[in-house]
Formats: structure tokens, C-alpha cells, sequence
């Protein structure tokens, strides 16, 4: 089957909601459809909104996801073979923080020594690490004046492999995998919504680009363009 592509650009929340939900409701009555959004209270509303133009049973069919929840789903064949439980957020703030402890008691923190007993330190540090792991940047990768930072991030990875934890990184990163490999149960191979959905990232962009690579129709409403939805 060809694919069919298309994507809608609008800086109106309200033009996004209302093409994606055109389209959602062009669909065949009762087929099956992955509506990935923002947020929960977004697909929702693309799909009350579509749903006011079709049959009352045609949306039962319609998958509605964020793309955090959906690639919890896709990677746990993949982290169960492993062995190993997700552990983004709060869990990870934690690792970051007792991470941080024992650095500062082998007296290994670098220039973070001074500000290494300030409780939003972990906080700080936890976004910072999450937001390398989501660009795929790895610690060797780092400038020189960043060396303690990167002190830091290869003890986080260590502690991460040590505990058997996966952050959001790696559950993107396994999704993306299973999706490739033909995995990811009924979701995958479904045409694809896409409405806002957070793709600025690196590990974000390879996970949707493979979902999108396996969908038969795809329809991004996005607000920017740059975000890095590619549909060709």
C-alpha cells in the first residue's frame, strides 16, 4: 500500500485540533488509528472533536497516547528480557541525589563541592543529565570546562546499569529499537495522529520516525515545523 503523507503547520492550537480531528474522522468507521498528543486532555479533545462527526461506535477503534506512554509500552517486552524497571522523574532525580552524596564524600564533585549540600542541586542536575540523555550526548562528548559535569553523568550511567534502571532515554531508545525490528504489538502499523507531539529531542525524533516509518497514512499537526517531524 502507498503511504499517504501530509502534515499541517498552524501556530493555532485550535486550526491544529480541528485538521487532525478532519482527518481523524475521514477515517473508515470501526478502523483502528494511533492519535499520539502532547498530553492526554489533547488527544482527548482531538478525538471528542472527531467524534462528533462519525458513528457512535467508530472511535472505540482510535488508540490515544502520549509518547512517553506509548514507548513505556513498546520497550517492556525489551526491559523485562533485561531486567530492568524504568526509572524517569522523581526515581531519577533520587539516583541523581545519592549519586551526587557519594561523589561529594570521595570528595569528587569538582567545582559542584561548593553547592554539592543544596537540596535543589540534584534536581538541577537531574534535568541537565535528562536533557543530554534525550540529545544522545554522551559524556566523553562533553567540553573540557564541563569535566565535572561529566564526572557526574558517567557515575549517573554507572549507577543506572548497576541498579538495573532505564530513564526516559533508554525506554525511548528501546521503543525505537522494538519498532524497528517489526515489534511493538497492535499500536504499531496503525495510521498515525500526531498532534504536538514533543519531538525536539534526538531519542524522540528516532522513535517517531520509526513509527511513522511503519504507518500506512500519517497526519502531523504540529506549531513549528523545526520540531523534527519529518513526513516525506
Amino acid at each position: 500500500m502507498p503511504l499517504a503523507r501530509q502534515i499541517l503547520v498552524s501556530r493555532a492550537a485550535s486550526r491544529r485540533v480541528e485538521a487532525g480531528a478532519a482527518w481523524l474522522a475521514g477515517r473508515a468507521a470501526g478502523e483502528a488509528v494511533l492519535v499520539l498528543g502532547a498530553s492526554a486532555e489533547a488527544t482527548g479533545r482531538v478525538a471528542r472533536e472527531a467524534a462528533r462527526g462519525v458513528a457512535a461506535h467508530a472511535a472505540f477503534a482510535w488508540h490515544r497516547h502520549t509518547l512517553g506512554r506509548l514507548a513505556s509500552q513498546l520497550a517492556l517486552p525489551a526491559m523485562v528480557e533485561r531486567g530492568v524497571v524504568p526509572a524517569a522523574g522523581l526515581p531519577f532525580e533520587a539516583l541523581c541525589a545519592r549519586v551526587i552524596h557519594d561523589l561529594a564524600g570521595r570528595g569528587e564533585l569538582g567545582r559542584f563541592a561548593a553547592v554539592g549540600s543544596r537540596p535543589r542541586l540534584p534536581r538541577a542536575v537531574a534535568r541537565t543529565l535528562g536533557e543530554l540523555r534525550l540529545a544522545a550526548i554522551a559524556p566523553e562528548t562533553l567540553p573540557e570546562h564541563a569535566a565535572d559535569l561529566a564526572r557526574i553523568y558517567r557515575a549517573v550511567l554507572d549507577a543506572l546499569a548497576r541498579e538495573r534502571l532505564a530513564d526516559r532515554a533508554e525506554v525511548m531508545r528501546l521503543a525505537a529499537e522494538a519498532t524497528r525490528a517489526g515489534g511493538g504489538g497492535d499500536l504499531v502499523g496503525l495510521p498515525l495522529l500526531l498532534l504536538d507531539v514533543p519531538a525536539a529531542e534526538r531519542v524522540e525524533q528516532d522513535l517517531i520516525a520509526a513509527l511513522v516509518a511503519r504507518a500506512p497514512s500519517v497526519f502531523p499537526a504540529q506549531w513549528d515545523p523545526k520540531l523534527g517531524i519529518h513526513v516525506t
